[in-house]
C-alpha cells in the first residue's frame, strides 16, 4: 500500500531521473528499502571481488573514479589528507598520484568492512558467514 504517489518525472526518457524523483518523494521506510535494493544490485553488478580479470564496470568504478580522486587530491593544498575509499582503488589512485609527483606515499592504512549484515535482522547473507 502506498501512502502517496511519486510525482511524474520531468524527463521520462531518463530512467535515472525518474528513479531519483521517485526516491525524493518516498517515505523513510521506502527509502530504507530502496537503499537495500540498490546495495544488492550494486553487489550483484560487481560480482565476485576475487576475480583478477578486468570487469566491464571497472572502467567507471575504478579507472574513472581513480583519476577524478587523484586530480582532487593533487589540487588540495592540505598537508594531511584522510580518504575513505574502497580497497580496489588504492593501487590506481597511488599510481596516478606518483605519476604526478613521485613523492606521494601512503603513511597509514586502516581497513573496515564497508557493508555488513544489518545487526537487527536474523540470519546471514549468502556471501557472509
Amino acid at each position: 500500500m502506498r501512502d502517496r504517489e511519486a510525482p511524474a518525472s520531468t524527463d521520462t526518457s531518463d530512467p535515472v531521473a525518474a528513479l531519483l524523483d521517485w526516491h525524493a518523494s518516498a517515505t523513510d521506510e521506502q527509502k530504507k528499502l530502496i537503499g537495500i535494493l540498490c546495495r544488492g544490485a550494486f553487489a550483484m553488478a560487481l560480482g565476485d571481488q576475487s576475480e583478477h580479470e578486468p570487469r566491464p564496470l571497472d572502467k567507471v568504478i575504478l579507472d574513472f573514479r581513480n583519476r577524478q580522486l587523484a586530480q582532487r587530491i593533487i589540487a588540495d593544498d592540505s598537508q594531511r589528507i584522510y580518504i575513505t575509499y574502497g580497497a580496489a582503488h588504492l593501487p590506481g589512485v597511488l599510481a596516478s598520484l606518483q605519476a604526478a609527483d613521485p613523492g606521494w606515499q601512503i603513511t597509514t592504512v586502516k581497513w573496515m568492512r564497508g557493508m555488513a549484515t544489518p545487526e537487527h535482522l536474523e540470519g546471514a547473507l549468502p556471501s557472509m558467514p
